[in-house]
């Protein structure tokens, strides 16, 4: 177990370095190296709680087993989990799509749809969409698809 626990210390390293790494790429607003540190902390983060369920489950089935020092050890893990999951908090919400984008999204299909004598722009004619106004097409883009939607005008304007 010993072995383990040092192992377990050199992985919180780790993740302390790859969670500043990350805060550091924040704070540099360039998201392919948002993406990267993230990528490194997630996989940190993997390994470090796999090792942290090992200690834990060894000394539960340990002969020698004290609560109160197994207390103070669960309780750092739950720190570091706790910053974790702090973190790629951040990180969904980066890569959430911010109501500027839905707007200007929602704005030039708008625009599309006036400019073709008030027909849906073919790609809302799809019809596994099943898209027949505006208001069933921002009803569906209120449900997440701006993505989608953003790549299909992309390749499109092509």
């Amino acid at each position: 177990m010993d072995s383990l626990k040092r192992k377990r210390t050199q992985q919180r390293r780790e993740l302390t370095f790859a969670a500043n790494a990350f805060e550091s790429a924040i704070q540099s607003d360039n998201m392919d190296e948002i993406d990267n540190a993230f990528l490194m902390l997630s996989e940190t983060a993997d390994s470090l709680f796999k090792t942290e369920t090992a200690v834990r489950d060894i000394w539960c089935d340990s002969e020698n087993f004290e609560e109160a020092a197994f207390e103070t050890d669960q309780d750092k893990s739950l720190e570091y989990r706790r910053r974790w999951l702090n973190l790629q908090n951040r990180y969904r919400k980066l890569k959430k799509p911010s109501k500027t984008e839905i707007n200007t999204t929602l704005g030039s299909v708008h625009e599309d749809y006036q400019a073709q004598n008030n027909q849906l722009p073919v790609l809302f004619q799809n019809q596994s969409l099943k898209i027949r106004s505006l208001k069933a097409l921002s009803q569906y883009l209120a449900f997440g698809v701006i993505k989608k939607i953003t790549q299909a005008q992309s390749v499109t304007k092509r």
